[in-house]
């Protein structure tokens, strides 16, 4: 049996050599799934999503806010639709705040 460091110290080698081998592999190859993955993010960070995500956050905010007693169901649900939102937001925001990809730096005065 070995000892709670060994086995910690063999289990961070193992994670250590499956990281630096796996990227190798990967980058190889394109993965099977690689098309679908990007189709979804493309849908997911298009104008219509953005734009129901912004009008889904104002709501529960609005619901949260005014709904007064909510059952916790309700509630739930609620949040729920805020996370998706959130995350679905996110990629926006994200590029929005990195230096030179916001559109107010990508504009030319010609």
């Amino acid at each position: 049996m070995l000892k709670p460091y060994k086995r910690l110290t063999a289990s961070i080698v193992v994670v250590l050599i499956v990281c630096l081998v796996f990227p190798s592999v990967a980058a190889a190859q394109a993965l099977p799934f690689q098309q679908n993955v990007t189709l979804l993010r493309d849908a997911m960070t298009g104008p219509i999503a953005t734009i129901i995500s912004l009008v889904g956050i104002v709501g529960c905010g609005a619901v949260l806010i005014f709904g007064g007693e909510l059952s916790g169901f309700a509630r739930t649900m609620v949040f729920v639709v805020l996370v998706v939102s959130v995350i679905v937001q996110a990629e926006n925001i994200v590029t929005a705040l990195k230096p030179g990809t916001a559109p107010s730096s990508t504009f030319s005065p010609a």
